[in-house]
């Protein structure tokens, strides 16, 4: 699970810099380095490359977790368990894409619907923290805001692939964003529910 503060500090890595042309790409991956080291799993997330196909099955996984966390009520408690396992000194943190994917792929339901879903462990992880921080700086700042001159200047910085492609999305993936965000509890909070 991402914490609060996880969520700020990600966000701030993953939204300083524009990116669009390959000089800009450039720049941001090494500005990746400069402000993730020793920290692979943010450099990870701040790499990762949100597509149609991997957004609408982070979509499909969630949604039938959703619906098991409802059948099978030990779930997050053997998730918990599964983890202190496999990293006991708690040293992961909670961004652990690695450890988050190998235990999500070792509890059999959750790993059938992976396969189901015809998506790794890995892969879910790392769509769905880039699809959380992109869906946050989206509320964050709407369509609205950046249509101001505060706004196109903070975009200039803001914008960052993953926030690009999330505002970019065709309508069908729009509206299950839509329903994602509400899912998972942030959507229409708008600025002053996410930037404090």
């Amino acid at each position: 699970m991402i914490t609060i503060l996880h969520s700020v500090v990600l966000g701030i890595v993953l939204c300083i810099s524009s990116a669009g042309t390959s000089g800009q790409d450039q720049d941001y991956e090494a500005l990746v380095k400069v402000l993730t080291p020793g920290d692979p799993d943010s450099a990870a997330i701040a790499r990762h490359r949100l597509t149609v196909t991997n957004v609408r099955q982070m979509f499909a996984v969630d949604r039938e977790l959703l619906e098991l966390k409802k059948t099978v009520p030990d779930l997050e408690a053997r998730i918990s368990e599964l983890r202190r396992q496999i990293e006991p000194q708690g040293r992961a943190g909670s961004v652990a894409v690695e450890l988050d994917a190998k235990v999500y792929e070792a509890i059999p339901e959750i790993a059938q619907i992976l396969r189901r879903q015809k998506i790794g462990g890995r892969e879910y992880q790392l769509t769905r923290m880039a699809g959380f921080l992109a869906a946050m700086w989206d509320e964050a700042l709407p369509d609205e805001f950046l249509q101001t001159e505060d706004g196109r200047d903070m975009a200039k910085y803001m914008m960052t692939p993953a926030l690009k492609f999330w505002k970019s999305m065709p309508p069908a993936l729009k509206a299950e964003a839509d329903d994602w965000k509400r899912t998972q509890g942030f959507a229409g909070r708008g600025r002053r529910g996410i930037v404090r």
